[in-house]
């Protein structure tokens, strides 16, 4: 299961978008100087675009398992703020992996909190 996850954070990474560490997303969800209101509300707008992004493309990968071809999907509608406290959560239990790419660190944090399901899907010809 673990290596289903890696795998698919690795192939989630690949989706268009501005490669990013964990760290440099946990700084733009949780900045250091929160008192520059204009610089604060830019990261936040960076880190809600990524976060959204990820959650609405999570499912376009499939991973093979066992001969099995799985998607992800989040198990219900979570809000914004729910996604990016588990992730915040993970990695700040999880500072070792601050230079793994975000998307990964997303998707195991979302794994970790159980929001995801690995759904089987029909084998493509």
């Amino acid at each position: 299961m673990r290596t289903t996850i890696l795998l698919l954070g690795a192939l989630l990474f690949a989706l268009p978008s501005h490669a990013k560490t964990a760290k440099q997303l946990k700084d733009a969800c949780a900045p250091a100087n929160p008192d520059n209101k204009v610089a604060a509300e830019l990261l936040a707008m960076n880190c809600a675009g990524y976060v959204e992004a990820i959650a609405d493309n999570i499912s376009t990968t499939a991973v093979f398992e066992n001969g099995k071809r799985l998607i992800a999907e989040l198990k219900e509608q979570y809000t914004l703020g729910q996604l990016e406290d588990a992730f915040l959560l993970y990695i700040n239990q999880h500072p070792e992996l601050e230079r793994h790419s975000a998307c990964e660190v997303l998707f195991q944090a979302w794994s970790e909190h159980q929001m995801v399901n690995l759904v089987p899907q029909p084998n493509l010809k």
